[in-house]
């Protein structure tokens, strides 16, 4: 979905494995993700206050590992409705897990932090955010691929570029 930038198109699908697999966390954060992406935040909520509830209850497969992945997910909720302040709190939560597992999810918080300190005008900030998204040893391609691009080009939100 990331390269892509189509979650109209993902939603079915991510609807669809979620059905097959309710116990797979990995398609509820996604369909969390897509929902958010389409600005359909009330259920995006929702699915994220039950992955939190289980994470909380350790309810299998859930473990408390899945926090920092939680907090991406809060994090990009908050920034899609604009309330940067609150997901600035998610992303710097997950900064502080720094286990290699969690890479992926560092990463992404750089990247957003830097798009934040952009959003704001801040661009020395935004820079050094995506400097230390590149610098995070096995973090995601397309997480780098934004930042290397945000370093050169300030990120500017969609509905600010038409």
């Amino acid at each position: 979905m990331n390269f892509e930038k189509q979650p109209a198109k993902a939603l079915p699908f991510a609807r669809e494995l979620n059905k097959k697999f309710p116990n797979n966390y990995n398609f509820l954060f996604a369909l969390s993700s897509t929902l958010a992406d389409l600005h359909r935040f009330e259920e995006a909520s929702g699915i994220a206050r039950q992955i939190e509830k289980n994470i909380q209850a350790c309810v299998p497969p859930f473990v408390p590992q899945l926090q920092p992945r939680y907090n991406q997910l809060m994090g990009r909720i908050l920034f899609n409705q604009e309330e940067y302040d609150r997901s600035v709190e998610y992303f710097q939560n997950d900064l502080k897990d720094t286990s290699f597992y969690n890479a992926r999810v560092r990463v992404w918080a750089f990247v957003r932090l830097g798009m934040i300190h952009d959003i704001r005008k801040q661009r020395s900030q935004a820079q050094e955010y995506y400097s230390k998204a590149l610098e995070v040893e096995g973090g995601e391609g397309a997480a780098r691929i934004e930042a290397q691009e945000y370093l050169i080009n300030p990120y500017i939100p969609v509905q600010a570029k038409s």
